[in-house]
């Protein structure tokens, strides 16, 4: 029996969104031939959005990548507490959670045809690593990836790790045809990233394991076809599938004449409006994502000094914000959802105090202060929203703020490359695991976009090595919340709402649930 770490991470039932009944398989004969239609208000990337490796961190793109390319490991259906077998059909992990053993399937083909081997996962896990594109953080601490024989493929971590088997399942893992890769430019050499040049064959030509192919893609939609060699027992049930960009007041309007179709871009109020269909299925919950401030230490030097950090923490009326985000928000009393194994509770979670705000304002003794606040203009208007919100907000504290929403192909390079001042950015989970969280640590992949260096904070990045590096649940649930407890008492970091989730779908659908890894599982879905 193979020995599997077991997280207490609390089931996220109320994150399964079911529209409709669910089984194994949702499907009913007859589905193949028709058109599952998919909108979200997300304008597709070409640069990244077609390779796993690049893109398959970034959660709109996750349905089109899991659909696609099979992983390690998965979750069973509405359930993300527990890895499961996909690709790997067991797993073992040493006593020390610093190796992880992989056993491959031998009956996993691509879509063309071409046996899956532990050599292929070597060569995603290596290829991901050195394209050093925005996945890569997913496989830091990562000292060994190797493929021992045909079958069999281990991971070594240089401290433990309990988080890995969550961290696999996630869809830029996806495991990749090697040799055709290879074969059109791709490369997992040392030097990929300036030696790939897999790019432009991607764009036309998917090389994943997974029930559906991409027959095409533009900035408008992305066609997903059937995968007739799939290897797997749960065959899709829609032959096509149209995954279209669609701003959220379009899809308000089209959904209430539609058959076959999703919605999942509409906001708490948009989805409530609908609930008094009968043709459709609304579901509105809490999101395990989170919405987020910072204060960038490198682009303000005011963000070093922590009593003006404090006067915007203790400015901002978090309730307001989440009356601004509508049906299904809730405040995020730290950087780890509620959710998770880990989380704060709203009794712990901090309240606006303008009385407070102005005394620490005070004693920064900056006189004054104006900031800008830097996010990404939303298609459905929310973080306009909520950055009018903070801006009247710390005008009560004496805090002059500039907006400057840009559009996400400027903003989002400059949030990423550690350019915004007073930052307004979101996190999706990549997996449901709180070791996630700790890129909001100093020196890791948030904390350096807010200019927070290591170094910076040495308990907090003690705590955090030590909270990320303990296997037993019961001790480390504890650890992570004394670690954000610290963050909103020390760091530039600043938790604000967890905004609601809506997906509205045909009443005809069965098993739209909800994922927090892979948003949906478009081959699941049926009628």
């Amino acid at each position: 029996m193979q020995r599997r770490t077991t997280f207490l991470i609390a089931t996220l039932s109320v994150l399964a969104v079911l529209l409709a009944a669910c089984g194994t398989n949702g499907g009913s004969t007859g589905t193949t031939g028709k058109t599952l239609v998919v909108d979200d208000a997300y304008t597709w990337d070409f640069s990244k959005d077609t390779d796993p490796s690049r893109g398959g961190v970034d959660f709109d793109a996750d349905p089109f990548f899991h659909a696609i390319y099979d992983s390690l490991l998965t979750f069973k259906l509405g359930d993300s507490s527990t890895p499961i077998p996909l690709v790997a059909q067991s797993y073992t992990v040493s006593p020390d959670a610093k190796t992880f053993t992989f056993i491959i399937r031998k009956d996993v083909k691509f879509a063309d045809g071409t046996p899956l081997t532990a050599h292929d996962v070597e060569f995603t896990f290596n290829r991901l690593l050195n394209l050093h594109d925005n996945p890569v953080y997913l496989l830091d601490g990562i000292t060994s990836m190797k493929a021992t024989d045909d079958y069999t493929f281990v991971l070594t971590s240089s401290v433990p790790n309990p988080a890995i088997p969550f961290i696999v399942t996630n869809p830029a893992l996806g495991i990749i045809n090697s040799k055709l890769l290879m074969a059109h430019g791709g490369s997992d050499a040392a030097n990929a990233a300036t030696a790939d040049s897999a790019h432009d064959f991607l764009g036309t030509t998917s090389v994943g394991s997974g029930p559906y192919t991409m027959a095409s893609v533009s900035t408008s939609e992305v066609v997903l076809k059937a995968n007739t060699n799939y290897w797997g027992p749960d065959k899709p049930n829609f032959g096509t599938v149209i995954f279209r960009n669609v701003a959220a007041a379009t899809q308000l309007i089209e959904i209430q004449k539609a058959s076959n179709q999703i919605e999942l871009s509409l906001s708490g109020d948009q989805a409530a409006s609908l609930k008094s269909n009968s043709a459709l299925t609304v579901t509105s919950f809490t999101s395990p994502n989170i919405t987020f401030a910072f204060c960038n230490i490198k682009t303000t030097p005011a963000c070093a000094n922590q009593h003006f950090v404090n006067a915007i923490r203790y400015g901002i009326d978090y309730q307001a914000l989440v009356s601004v985000a509508g049906a299904g928000s809730a405040q995020a009393p730290g950087v780890v959802p509620t959710q998770f194994l880990g989380a704060l509770t709203q009794a712990q979670a901090i309240q606006r105090d303008v009385t407070k705000a102005k005394s620490e304002l005070q004693a920064s003794g900056i006189t004054n202060p104006t900031i800008q606040l830097d996010y990404t203009i939303s298609s459905t208007g929310l973080n306009d929203s909520l950055a009018a919100k903070i801006k009247a907000n710390l005008a009560d504290v004496g805090i002059t703020v500039n907006l400057n929403g840009q559009p996400s192909s400027i903003a989002t390079p400059n949030y990423r490359g550690g350019k915004y001042h007073l930052g307004l950015a979101g996190w999706a989970p990549d997996y449901p695991d709180p070791n996630d969280y700790l890129a909001f640590l100093p020196g890791q992949l948030v904390g350096l976009r807010a200019g927070w260096p290591t170094g910076a904070a040495p308990d907090i990045e003690a705590l955090g090595a030590r909270a990320g590096s303990t296997p037993d649940n019961a001790t480390r649930g504890p650890l992570f919340q004394q670690l954000q407890t610290l963050l909103n008492q020390e760091s530039p970091m600043l938790p604000l709402i967890q905004p609601g989730q809506s997906v509205v779908g045909t009443k005809n659908l069965t098993n739209v649930i909800y994922s927090p890894v892979w948003y949906l599982d478009l081959a699941s879905i049926g009628t």
